[in-house]
């Protein structure tokens, strides 16, 4: 039985687990990392010491930024912030540098691992689009199209991130203007940055902040059915808005929308948002997104 040794790189965190072929998990842990780096090399070397307690065949990683170059492991500009100790720290770092020479690496975003898990959590095979949107330290985002036959097929490069929305009129929480950029409301990380405290700490006391950031992700899911993207970065082109806006199925992750009592209240206020402007379309959380993300990057490997 082949036995794959998972890693999901995070801005606070690294977890790992090992995964065999029928999608159980042997084993799983994780580590608090910090950004940076040098943090990250020490992170993944613990990784693979603990690892080696089993003989896996093959690695599978998923991490945030836009992921180019021939072997599909090089970090894009400005698209991987959340591990960064200094602005541009891992702009065209090749993330395969990481690991030993002579194993074989699958790379993935980590918005694609957990969309890929999400789809093998609800067993989801029937010919559509699926997108995914994780709320949490950064805003993750994928889309993905199913053929009915077992095969998936990545659309777009998944990032949502800097999408630019109309401000909420209840939004008092933003600076003032007429736009906000989907992450700086709807992750941990930004909403940090606008405002000094964290969101974890806010959400628990504060229901007018996680049904304002439910808004939000309505505006942003409107945003992508309808086509009307302002990116602040690296634009879709038209083929990419085109595929990303026939989504029928939404898969949410990260801490925001799966944590309790925040996620509930967080989907609740989406899904209004969505009816009373016309929208009907499924929002399906993941259990778990740390185990998501983990199985998610192996599923996506076997389907590679």
């Amino acid at each position: 039985m082949t036995l794959t040794l998972a890693i999901d790189i995070g801005g606070t965190k690294v977890a790992a687990a090992v995964i065999d072929s029928n999608y159980e998990v042997v084993a799983q842990t994780r580590w608090v990392s910090g950004r940076g780096l040098p943090l990250l090399r020490e992170t993944i070397t613990t990784v693979l010491a603990w690892g080696c307690s089993w003989p896996f065949d093959r690695i599978a990683v998923g991490t945030p930024g836009k992921l180019i170059g021939s072997n599909g492991s090089v970090i894009a500009p400005k698209t991987a912030q959340n591990l960064e100790a200094f602005p541009g720290e891992w702009d065209g770092f090749d993330l395969r540098s990481l690991f030993p020479y002579g194993v074989k690496v699958r790379i993935l975003n980590d918005g694609l691992a957990q969309l890929s898990g999400g789809i093998l959590e609800y067993g989801l095979t029937a010919p559509m689009t699926v997108g995914y949107l994780g709320p949490g330290t950064g805003l993750g985002g994928g889309f993905a199209v199913l053929d009915g036959a077992g095969s998936v097929h990545f659309v777009t490069d998944g990032h949502v991130f800097d999408i630019m929305l109309t401000r909420d009129p209840q939004d008092r929480w933003s600076p003032p203007g007429d736009f906000v950029m989907s992450e700086n409301v709807l992750s941990g990380r930004g909403f940090l940055e606008l405002t000094g405290h964290a969101v974890p700490d806010a959400i628990l006391d504060d229901t007018p902040l996680i049904q304002m950031m439910g808004r939000y992700m309505g505006r942003l899911i409107n945003a992508i059915k309808t086509q009307s993207i302002d990116k602040l970065y690296e634009g879709w082109s038209a083929l990419e808005k085109a595929a990303a806006a026939d989504t029928a199925l939404w898969i949410l992750g990260g801490s925001l929308a799966t944590r309790p009592p925040a996620a509930s209240l967080l989907i609740a206020s989406a899904t209004d948002w969505l009816s009373a402007h016309g929208i009907a379309t499924p929002l399906y959380p993941i259990s778990n997104s740390e185990t998501a993300a983990l199985l998610g990057v192996v599923y996506a490997s076997d389907l590679a």
